[in-house]
């Protein structure tokens, strides 16, 4: 590899000729082909990425809400957690093939000091192609 990039190049073969090289083939190398495998998978895509929320110390702002739905083949198998103990999501888990699943997103500030806060929701799928996604939360 000559560079940090990997590229990808297609030979096309017509009549043993290397359209690419300009190359003929000679007859015992006429043998020449490839495969590519193609495995459909779940794609996990989201309404936002991020949500913010205000509130007073000690009380809880009003629940917010996100989408989840499969924009790939198949179905997002997904489970939704949260890195913070403020803040959790109803439900945790689900499946949707074509249709978008609705989140909500509720806060629990009791405990916590004015300023700001963040966390994180993570949606994962071990099948989807790009699992895990992620939701920042902010709360002030």
């Amino acid at each position: 590899m000559h560079d940090a990039h990997a590229r990808l190049r297609l030979l096309l073969v017509d009549d043993l000729y290397l359209k690419e090289t300009g190359d003929w083939l000679a007859d015992d190398r006429a043998d020449v082909g490839a495969s590519v495998a193609v495995v459909p998978t779940p794609l996990i895509a989201l309404s936002t990425d991020q949500i913010d929320a205000e509130g007073n110390a000690g009380w809880n702002p009003p629940d917010r809400s996100f989408t989840v739905r499969n924009v790939g083949i198949g179905t997002v198998n997904y489970t939704i957690t949260s890195d913070v103990d403020w803040l959790s999501v109803n439900p945790e888990t689900g499946d949707c093939s074509e249709e978008e699943d609705t989140i909500a997103v509720i806060f629990d500030a009791t405990g916590l000091l004015a300023g700001t806060h963040t966390g994180q929701i993570t949606v994962e799928d071990p099948l989807a192609g790009n699992s895990p996604q992620a939701i920042t939360v902010v709360l002030t």
